[in-house]
């Protein structure tokens, strides 16, 4: 339907101490076909990366550090919001994560497990809105918008702190703390 092209490789390692798995994916995707032809402005172009690492430093505790990358730039073929002959387009989308966690096993007979987690994302958006509208008049004078560039940057930092508890052997009870 698009063309799309999409490859992608996942590695994993690991040894009795440690594991670890890598990812990388590719796409790239032309304008929509339809039945009345070609969607304007529909293609996409995206990568994205992770890697996990799990390191057991002794029996039953295990530290994991995360990351991920995701970026692209896509158009937006348009719809009731935008005017028939605007143009808009994601120049740059990005979403970056980092975390680490801690996780013990059954550190008590009824606690299954307890784990603690700090992370930190970045998402950023940059929009390019070409409104190919023609100029309006308004108090005799010529108003002729030619682009728009809306664009935002979220940053969060946040931690968690989650526990399993078993009891009776059939009911699990999941405790926790999020904080961002």
């Amino acid at each position: 339907v698009n063309n799309l092209w999409s490859p992608r490789s996942t590695l994993f390692a690991g040894s009795q101490t440690w594991n670890a798995k890598v990812h990388f994916g590719y796409r790239n995707a032309a304008d929509a076909q339809s039945p009345e032809g070609s969607i304007p402005n529909s293609r996409f172009i995206d990568w994205n990366f992770s890697g996990i690492i799990a390191i057991r430093p002794l029996a039953k505790h295990e530290v994991l550090i995360d990351y991920q990358k995701f970026e692209g730039n896509a158009g937006i073929p348009g719809g009731a919001n935008l005017p028939s002959l605007a143009r808009a387009t994601y120049l740059d989308f990005d979403r970056e994560l980092l975390s680490v966690e801690y996780q013990i096993e059954h550190p008590l007979p009824s606690l299954k497990n307890i784990s603690a987690k700090y992370y930190r994302q970045d998402i950023f958006r940059n929009v390019e809105i070409l409104p190919n509208a023609p100029p309006k008049l308004t108090n005799s004078k010529q108003v002729t918008p030619l682009l728009i560039n809306p664009s935002a940057k979220h940053l969060t930092n946040g931690a968690t702190l989650q526990s399993s508890w078993n009891f009776a052997g059939r009911h699990e009870l999941i405790v926790g703390y999020d904080l961002w």
